[in-house]
């Protein structure tokens, strides 16, 4: 039995609603994915509530990136037995040179490493440009999305064309940590306070 894709279920809770409906969506979230697990030892419950709770975009873009972070340091920490991944490491001193290393040594699969690097540059608008709108993100280059026509799903509207990226971002960066720990067992998240 396959897992349960959480964007197959947004994205026909989506197709059910009504565009003008998103914002509801993203208040009852975590009741709309009702297989989300209370607590787990592979994704912290601290990583569900701050994920999926804020309505801040630059915290949840800062958020999701800096746990991917964390999951690329503890592979290539454990799987290569690489104590030093911080900036005195030239080899790691960079977000990017960890997805490079990654998906050169084949250990991320393309899709991965590139919706990675898409994440990454996301992060990079917010932190480089001071109003950044979430709703200039073109959320259609990550891998997952593909098969889903835009024009079906993507409100017109700035305002829910930023709600609905931000929803389909939550459920992105949950997929991306789920599939991580489940290929890497080893990888877990601390419950930090």
């Amino acid at each position: 039995m396959s897992a349960i894709n959480p964007l197959e279920i947004i994205f026909d809770a989506c197709k059910a609603t009504n565009k003008r409906e998103y914002p509801n969506i993203e208040k009852t979230l975590l009741t709309v994915i009702e297989f989300l697990p209370k607590k787990s030892k592979n994704l912290s419950t601290n990583f569900f509530r701050k994920i999926f709770s804020t309505s801040e975009n630059i915290t949840l873009i800062l958020l999701g990136h800096l746990y991917i972070e964390r999951l690329l340091n503890e592979i290539i920490t454990i799987k290569y037995s690489i104590l030093n991944t911080d900036d005195k490491n030239i080899k790691f001193n960079s977000f990017y040179k960890k997805i490079a290393f990654l998906k050169k040594e084949g250990v991320l699969e393309v899709n991965v490493a590139d919706d990675i690097i898409t994440i990454n540059e996301l992060r990079n608008c917010f932190a480089h440009e001071l109003n950044y709108q979430l709703s200039s993100f073109d959320l259609w280059k990550l891998s997952e999305l593909k098969k889903y026509r835009r024009e079906v799903f993507e409100p017109k509207n700035r305002k829910l064309k930023e709600i609905f990226t931000r929803l389909i971002l939550k459920i992105y960066f949950f997929n991306l940590m789920r599939n991580l720990s489940s290929e890497f067992r080893f990888l877990h998240l601390i419950n930090e306070q």
